[in-house]
């Protein structure tokens, strides 16, 4: 018997972010892909192999500006690593995930998204930055303002 759409709906709602990151598109009826299309959508996801398709493009123009990419680090959960990411992106230090750069090479290893690579040009200013505290003060400050962003939408 066929898991009704329903069904389908709070499967997919009910999954991690890790988890849901890992079904396999075309595994997916229509039906169920328009369904946890919507469910990524919300919580600000994409399956791997849509996020930023130039990836590859972009990380080898900026290792022949910077140097070869090197791990940065590997970390236990993908709300970690994305945060370490937009840590970096935010001041400008290009950055991806081993795992981003893999799929466009058509490897598909699920513990490659959780490791960080920069050009070698910027791991020192990378280094320094992911070692950093944050205040209290400013993680309230950056919460309030990814609250009112998601309040925007």
């Amino acid at each position: 018997m066929e898991p009704s759409l329903d069904e389908i709906r709070r499967h997919a709602a009910a999954l991690p972010d890790e988890m849901l990151l890992e079904v396999n598109r075309e595994d997916l009826t229509t039906a169920a892909q328009g369904i946890y299309e919507a469910e990524l959508a919300s919580r600000g996801l994409a399956w791997p192999a849509e996020v930023e398709s130039d990836a590859t493009a972009e990380a080898e123009a900026a290792a022949a500006k910077g140097g070869a990419l090197v791990s940065l680090a590997k970390y236990d959960s993908m709300e970690e690593a994305r945060f370490a990411r937009d840590l970096l992106r935010n001041e400008e230090i290009p950055c991806w995930f081993a795992g981003e750069l893999a799929l466009h090479k058509g490897d598909a290893d699920p513990l490659a998204a959780l490791e960080l690579l920069t050009p070698s040009a910027f791991v020192e200013q990378a280094q320094l930055l992911l070692s950093s505290e944050i205040s209290d003060e400013e993680l309230a400050r950056q919460a309030e303002e990814a609250g009112g962003a998601f309040e925007d939408e």
